[in-house]
């Protein structure tokens, strides 16, 4: 079953139809960057973008609770609360109330991983999209024999029955060897990064794409009053 692109998906050839939501079903891509370029804003402006059109999401979350990811979105000018096309994927938040372990460091096996995404797809039904933001906190707890299981598993699942995932992972603070063999098992990258002119720029392009047409220059983009906003 083909998923709905909506019209941006008319500029699919293109660098800007790629960026704002023209990515293929059953595809997997990696969006990485350094810390605090962008990357979790634009998960929040793709995630708007294809509720919007009503498409089905599964957002994953590393790096922060789903409470402060609707405040955010609220900020931006979006509603979540209530969406029955939006279900969380939790493997920031705390255990327990008294302590700071989060959950993620009590993932000791890849099927702990997988079954609760697992659990959010049979719940909103397939073809969906699915943000797993971010990669980077579970290499901390995580083996790398295991991360590149997880990896392998969940993107042959995404794109033999669930549809999309986007990745996100911080640039620069991994081996790269290791960077460089997820970008590899991957179908897509996009990169972020900071240029410092005489103002520090946000930039972002699509460095390449399997299997498609797409332009590797850069574009600005801004972090503004609604969030990720491209200039």
């Amino acid at each position: 079953m083909a998923m709905s692109m909506g019209a941006e998906n008319l500029e699919s050839g293109t660098q800007r139809g790629k960026l704002e939501t023209g990515f293929p079903s059953h595809y997997t891509i990696l969006l990485s960057g350094p810390p605090g370029v962008g990357k979790y804003e634009y998960c929040l402006y793709l995630l708007r973008k294809w509720l919007d059109e009503g498409e089905k999401v599964v957002y994953v979350t590393t790096e922060r609770p789903p409470e402060q990811i609707l405040e955010r979105a609220k900020a931006c000018g979006f509603d979540l609360e209530g969406n029955e096309n939006l279900e969380f994927v939790d493997f920031y938040s705390a255990a327990t109330k008294d302590t700071k372990i989060r959950m993620y460091q009590y993932l000791t096996k890849v099927k702990d991983i997988t079954n609760g995404i697992e659990d959010a797809i049979d719940k909103l039904g397939k073809p969906l999209r699915i943000i797993f933001d971010s990669l980077s906190p579970l290499f901390l707890y995580m083996s790398t024999d295991l991360m590149t299981r997880l990896i392998e598993d969940l993107t042959r699942d995404t794109k033999q029955k669930y549809g999309f995932i986007l990745y996100t992972m911080q640039e620069g603070v991994h081996n790269p060897q290791l960077f460089h063999t997820i970008v590899y098992f991957l179908d897509g990258h996009l990169q972020m990064k900071f240029e410092e002119t005489e103002t520090i720029e946000r930039k972002i392009r699509v460095h390449h794409m399997k299997g498609e047409a797409s332009d590797p220059s850069w574009r600005n983009f801004v972090i503004g009053e609604h969030g990720f906003e491209f200039e």
